[in-house]
C-alpha cells in the first residue's frame, strides 16, 4: 500500500523448504578438521519456515527509513549435535532438533552523506522460543539482538570501499549458549569497463 506522505506499508507471508544437501544425508564420518569429525544422517527431514511480515518504508531526499515486524516458526529445525568422540576430538552429528518461534522487529536507515559515501544502520531485536524433539538438546526462551554498521566509500569512479562493524547478542542454541560478539569486514572493488 503506498502512500505519498506516509510512506509504503507491505504485509507478506511466505512458506520456505530447506531440504538438506545430499552430504548431509550421508552416513560416514568425515574430517571437518584435526579436532572435528562429522557424520551424515540418511534420516534427516526438512526444515519447513513460515513467515509473516509486515514492513513499513519511507525515503526523504538521500534517506530511506525502514521498519519490519516479523513472526517466523520453523518446524524441523537443522543442527549439529556435539558428541565426544576421541581424545581431543569431537563428532558432531546432524539432526532435526525441534521447533522454533521467532518474533521480532528490525530497523534500517540508509543515507548517503556526501556523494562519495554511503551508510547503513541497521538493529533488530528478536525473541526465540525454541522446543526440542531430539534427546540431549534442551528448551530454550531467549532474547537477542544484532547491530550493523555498513559504510560504503567511492574511490574513484570505478572503485569503492566497503567497511562493516556488527554485533551479534548472545543466543541460546539446541545443546548450550553462544556469547555476545563483535566482527568487522572490509572489501576493496574494482569495476573493469571496455
Amino acid at each position: 500500500y503506498n502512500t505519498t506522505k506516509a510512506g509504503t506499508f507491505t504485509l507478506g507471508y511466505s512458506r520456505r523448504t530447506n531440504r538438506p544437501g545430499i552430504w548431509k544425508l550421508e552416513p560416514y564420518i568425515t574430517y571437518e578438521d584435526y579436532h572435528t569429525r562429522i557424520i551424515g544422517n540418511p534420516d534427516l527431514e526438512s526444515e519447513y519456515i513460515h513467515s509473516l511480515e509486515l514492513s513499513w518504508r519511507k525515503t526523504s531526499g538521500n534517506t530511506q527509513v525502514a521498519a519490519i515486524a516479523y513472526v517466523r516458526r520453523e518446524t524441523g529445525v537443522v543442527d549439529y549435535v556435539r558428541r565426544a568422540y576421541d581424545v581431543g576430538v569431537t563428532l558432531d552429528s546432524i539432526i532435526n532438533a525441534g521447533n522454533e518461534w521467532l518474533n521480532g522487529f528490525e530497523v534500517q536507515v540508509t543515507t548517503k552523506p556526501t556523494p562519495w559515501w554511503q551508510l547503513t544502520a541497521n538493529g533488530d531485536l528478536s525473541f526465540h522460543r525454541f522446543r526440542a524433539t531430539y534427546q540431549g538438546c534442551t528448551d530454550t526462551n531467549s532474547t537477542t539482538g544484532a547491530i550493523g554498521w555498513i559504510n560504503s566509500f567511492r574511490l574513484a569512479k570505478n572503485t569503492s570501499l566497503q567497511f562493516d562493524g556488527h554485533f551479534v547478542g548472545g543466543n541460546h542454541l539446541t545443546q548450550g549458549t553462544e556469547k555476545p560478539y563483535v566482527y568487522f569486514d572490509l572489501a576493496a572493488r574494482q569495476t573493469l569497463n571496455r
